[in-house]
């Protein structure tokens, strides 16, 4: 699920999410997701074995659709509205994600 102005998961994401699957980078790590977008990153490492999920964007729109997105697919991900690190500020993660939009909107 995508609403108007969360950014759309495209190729790079799936090749990210297809490198952390083959790696096995998120089993039993906790991981974090910066700039969520959609959730398409956490859903994959909560899906993946990962020991717990934070995902994290300032946008308000992003942060629901990664929510929702995660509650769709049954993957246990904790969402955070905020600015990068400061939502789990004094936290410690594993693996680090994230796929920032690059292109303009």
């Amino acid at each position: 699920m995508r609403p108007p102005g969360v950014y759309r998961a495209e190729s790079d994401s799936q090749m990210l999410i297809d490198i952390m699957r083959r790696g096995r980078f998120a089993a039993g790590r906790d991981v974090l997701d910066i700039g969520t977008g959609s959730g398409a990153l956490a859903v994959a490492a909560a899906r993946s074995g990962a020991a717990s999920v934070t995902a994290v964007d300032l946008s308000l729109r992003s942060v629901v659709a990664t929510w929702l997105n995660s509650r769709l697919h049954g993957a246990p991900v904790t969402v955070h509205r905020g600015d990068l690190f400061t939502p789990v500020a004094g936290r410690r993660f594993g693996l680090v994600v994230a796929n920032p939009p690059y292109v303009p909107a």
